[in-house]
C-alpha cells in the first residue's frame, strides 16, 4: 500500500547514436552475405562432423543405431568384393557426399536458406542410394539408416551459434 502523495519516478536517459549503432550492426549481421558466411563456416562443417560420427557410430541419437545388414546381404558384398563393414559405406560414394558437401546456401526476399547436403551433382546411383538409407525400401526389403538428420542437440547448438553471431559486435555498444 502506499501513500497519497508518495511515488517513485525512473528517468531513462538513451543516447539514440547508441541505438542507431545496434541497429546498423544487427542489420549487418542480418545481410545474406553475412548469414552465407555463418552458414558456411559454422553450421555446415557442424553438420558434415554431425554426419562423419553417424557413420562411424554406425547411427546415432537423432538416426537411431542402425540395424545389422542381412547376411544375404554381406555374402553378396563379399561376393563382388566390397568390404562387409561398415554399414552404408559400400563404394564410400554416399559417405563421401554426405560428409564432404558444402551445401548450397541461397537468399531471397530477406531469407537464407541452407540446403545440406548440396543437391548440385545429386542424382541418379547417388539419390537412389541416399534415398534408401533414409527411408529404406520395400524391393528389395530394406530397413531405414538415416544418414541424414537433425535433433534437438544439433538445433540448440545451431540457434546459440547463430546467436553469437548475430550479437557479434554488439554486446560492446549495449553498455558503455
Amino acid at each position: 500500500m502506499t501513500s497519497p502523495g508518495i511515488g517513485v519516478g525512473v528517468s531513462l536517459h538513451v543516447d539514440v547514436r547508441d541505438v542507431q549503432r545496434v541497429l546498423e550492426q544487427l542489420h549487418h549481421n542480418l545481410s545474406f552475405g553475412q548469414l552465407e558466411a555463418f552458414l558456411r563456416t559454422q553450421a555446415v562443417p557442424f553438420l558434415q562432423q554431425r554426419a562423419a560420427a553417424r557413420f562411424a557410430g554406425e547411427g546415432d541419437e537423432v538416426s537411431g543405431r542402425w540395424s545389422p545388414l542381412q547376411l544375404s546381404t554381406l555374402l553378396t558384398r563379399a561376393q563382388h568384393g566390397f568390404p562387409t563393414a561398415p554399414i552404408n559405406v559400400r563404394t564410400n560414394q554416399m559417405k563421401s557426399f554426405v560428409t564432404g558437401s558444402f551445401g548450397d546456401v541461397v537468399g531471397a526476399g530477406g531469407i537464407s536458406v541452407l540446403t545440406w547436403p548440396s543437391q548440385a551433382n545429386y542424382g541418379g546411383a547417388l539419390a537412389m542410394k541416399i534415398q534408401t538409407a533414409q527411408a529404406g525400401r520395400t524391393s528389395p526389403p530394406t530397413v531405414a539408416r538415416p544418414v541424414i538428420g537433425v535433433g534437438e542437440k544439433d538445433n540448440i547448438f545451431i540457434t546459440a551459434a547463430l546467436t553469437a553471431h548475430l550479437m557479434s559486435g554488439i554486446g560492446s555498444r549495449i553498455i558503455p
